[in-house]
């Protein structure tokens, strides 16, 4: 009772050092194992597909927020933290791929964006659900819960989607891959259906052995789209959003403001802003879509270093 009662204290964040320590810790602990486990997700949804890793990853982070919500000493905080990263760098990875193999080719761009906006809603209701507990002694307890009914909820969900059509079609299963394709085109739709089956049999010609794959993603076609969605992701952490995101209660408090409420007030813009944002590059990406890649995130950048000694 008295690990509890001591846990309990320290993560109402009695001190603003002690809030900050438990933030980076539990912040570091989460993002080491989504990297780490990028690469592992690749060759894991490759063997065993798209939606049984999507239920696998689920389920970890399910049994992460299971060991976060039980905990009776931070060590296990960490620990649930060390399991849930592992469950979210799986789901990172393997969604969006799962997402665009999916999708027909006309809104297929839109639905992998748009996963930008399931992420700060999910951020919008964190906030929220934090707001509506933190008077409550065990409140935290309450916010760690919904990790795994989210978990529950996607894990027996994903039972109920369709494989792959490009996994099947590797696996060598086009009866299973034309049955699905035929869902998202429509039965009647046989033309579409079978030109995106030939489609996906073309180009994963070549590309069964792990040195044609190699030799492909050396060639500068593919190479440079890599590098620029890596600079792209480099450039918008370093932009340092992802630290006012996560020190946001933090700041606030510093500087006088009701820190939840404005916290809230921020993830509802964060919201709106990503709706608006997918809604202007789709109507620029139909002219050309290279000035997308250079937003001007400068201003906001600089305003953000001339504020901090003020924090």
């Amino acid at each position: 009772l008295q690990s509890i009662v001591e846990l309990t204290a320290m993560l109402q964040c009695g001190s603003t050092y002690m809030c900050m320590a438990i933030t980076s810790r539990y912040t570091v602990v989460v993002v080491f194992f989504q990297v780490s486990l990028s690469s592992f997700a690749t060759v894991l949804s490759d063997w065993i597909g798209r939606k049984k890793s999507i239920t696998v990853g689920a389920a970890i982070y399910g049994v992460g927020g299971i060991l976060q919500t039980g905990a009776v000493h931070i060590s296990m905080i960490y620990l649930g933290r060390f399991i849930a990263g592992f469950g979210t760098g799986l789901l990172f990875t393997v969604v969006p791929v799962y997402i665009a193999e999916l999708a027909p080719k006309n809104i297929r761009g839109r639905l992998v964006g748009f996963t930008v906006v399931y992420l700060t809603g999910g951020i919008l209701l964190a906030l929220v659900i934090n707001l509506a507990c933190r008077n409550l002694y065990f409140g935290w307890r309450i916010t760690l819960s919904v990790t795994v009914l989210a978990g529950a909820i996607l894990s027996i969900g994903s039972l109920f989607l369709a494989e792959s059509p490009r996994w099947l079609v590797k696996r060598h299963k086009h009866e299973k891959a034309e049955k699905i394709l035929g869902k998202i085109y429509g039965a009647k739709n046989q033309v579409v259906v079978q030109e995106q089956l030939r489609e996906i049999e073309e180009a994963l010609q070549g590309k069964t052995t792990v040195k044609n794959m190699l030799n492909e993603f050396l060639t500068w076609k593919v190479l440079s789209r890599v590098l620029i969605g890596v600079v792209l992701q480099v450039y918008n952490r370093f932009a340092g959003i992802i630290v006012l995101m996560y020190y946001s209660v933090t700041i606030f408090c510093k500087i006088g403001m009701s820190p939840y409420v404005t916290a809230v007030i921020t993830a509802v813009v964060n919201v709106i802003a990503a709706i608006v944002t997918l809604n202007i590059i789709d109507m620029v990406s139909s002219y050309n879509g290279t000035p997308l890649l250079w937003t001007p995130r400068g201003p906001g950048e600089v305003s953000c270093i001339e504020r901090c000694p003020h924090f």
